[in-house]
């Protein structure tokens, strides 16, 4: 089998993802043909998908060895060296978080970018080494010349997907949420099997506390790559975080449901007080008209007197004196009684009300109401009601505004 033909079925076992066979293909062609460029920046691509960033290097240093002004074998040879720092490097993988680069790590991107350069310094239309040396720029922080980077890179080829999802990263990270979320949505258009613009996305996503978007991109994700832990993890975080925002929300709308009761409460108890001084002043009223009464007679007849012609029967006419008189006390004694339950009701409603309080002051604010609270809160509920013969006031509400139905906490 000559060159061409083992190149040939080398390639051939590259497209089909089955990398380690296709390595043993380009051995083979470099044996044959030592002095061939193309073989080895073909090999090193090969050990580049399988993670051995270290041996792809030697074969692009190899290519250029052989060819000073391959293009290609600079431009990948700066990404096996951006790989590398990243793996090795002591902080999360790129395009999950920001990190912060040590000294040895910016030396390390410094000497991709240096490849990039030298890539595009060659071929200056070459779209992959601009979004490649954005990449490299993004991981040094320096996200202004990373977007100028990028947005060349698209210019170049409007549909470089890791293009835009470079940028769609670095505007993630400067805080401009909604524009990343944009370039990710472009770049998952250009190749729907993209997963860490899925991923990428939901980032953005959660950081505009849309956690049900976020997890459906994360799901995509693992969809796409199941073993990846990173996706696994921010899949997690997110229903974490959305859980916790529901508990605060529903603790927010709980403690304002019970403010809401002491609120009212306050207010009724502002009319019940001055309904019991109408009842004590009109009590008062009457007593004395009674006493009044009763001296006037005595001193219209005299007690021996009065007493003796209440006892004959030829005397009706002051009975209709005592009728008065009796319907006066009744009257005293029935709204002496309603006043009484008043004054019952309202020392209650101060009571209620301080439980109440003491509830909203001694609770955490960031959980809904536990069990034990929720059926106290249900049963002041219940001592809503005022009195019947008080009527309704103008601040009454329906009993069931101070319920926290079990539903409303799912």
């Amino acid at each position: 089998m000559n060159v061409v033909e083992l190149l040939k079925k080398g390639n051939a076992k590259y497209a089909e993802g089955r990398y380690e066979e296709a390595i043993t293909y380009y051995d083979e062609v470099a044996k044959l043909d030592p002095k061939n460029a193309d073989t080895y920046n073909y090999r090193g691509i090969a050990k580049y998908k399988l993670g051995k960033y270290e041996e792809s290097i030697k074969d692009f240093d190899k290519a250029i060895n052989l060819n000073p002004r391959f293009t290609h074998a600079y431009n990948n040879r700066g990404n096996s060296k951006l790989d590398k720092a990243i793996k090795f490097s002591s902080r999360v993988p790129a395009g999950y978080i920001q990190r912060n680069s040590t000294e040895v790590d910016a030396d390390k991107y410094k000497e991709a970018i240096a490849d990039f350069n030298m890539a595009i310094e060659l071929n200056p239309d070459f779209a992959e080494a601009y979004s490649s040396r954005g990449d490299a720029r993004f991981q040094l922080r320096n996200y202004k010349e990373a977007i100028k980077d990028y947005d060349r890179a698209i210019q170049l080829n409007p549909k470089l997907a890791s293009a835009y999802n470079g940028r769609g990263l670095v505007k993630d990270n400067i805080n401009e949420h909604e524009s990343a979320i944009s370039d990710y949505d472009m770049a998952i258009a250009l190749n729907p099997m993209f997963m860490d613009a899925f991923n990428n996305r939901g980032n953005a996503k959660l950081k505009l506390e849309k956690y049900e978007d976020a997890i459906a991109d994360y799901e995509f994700a693992i969809e796409l790559n199941p073993f990846n832990p990173n996706y696994n993890q921010n899949k997690i975080r997110a229903q974490q975080m959305m859980d916790k925002e529901r508990q605060i929300d529903q603790a927010v709308h709980e403690v304002e449901k019970v403010t809401l009761i002491v609120n009212h409460f306050n207010e009724e108890l502002e009319f019940y007080k001055k309904q019991s001084k109408r009842y004590f002043i009109l009590v008062v009223g009457l007593l004395v008209f009674m006493v009044v009464f009763i001296c006037g007679l005595l001193y219209k007849f005299g007690v021996k007197e009065l007493l003796i012609s209440l006892s004959l029967v030829e005397h009706f006419n002051l009975y209709l004196w005592a009728i008065p008189v009796i319907a006066l006390e009744a009257l005293f004694y029935f709204i002496y009684k309603k006043a009484d339950k008043l004054m019952h009701f309202y020392r209650h409603k101060i009571a209620v009300i301080g439980s109440l309080e003491y509830l909203l002051k001694n609770r955490d604010s960031s959980k809904p109401l536990d069990q034990y609270d929720n059926f106290k809160l249900q049963q002041y509920a219940k001592l809503y009601e005022p009195p019947s013969f008080i009527g309704k006031t103008s601040v009454m509400l329906k009993p069931d505004t101070f319920s926290i139905k079990s539903s409303e906490k799912n």
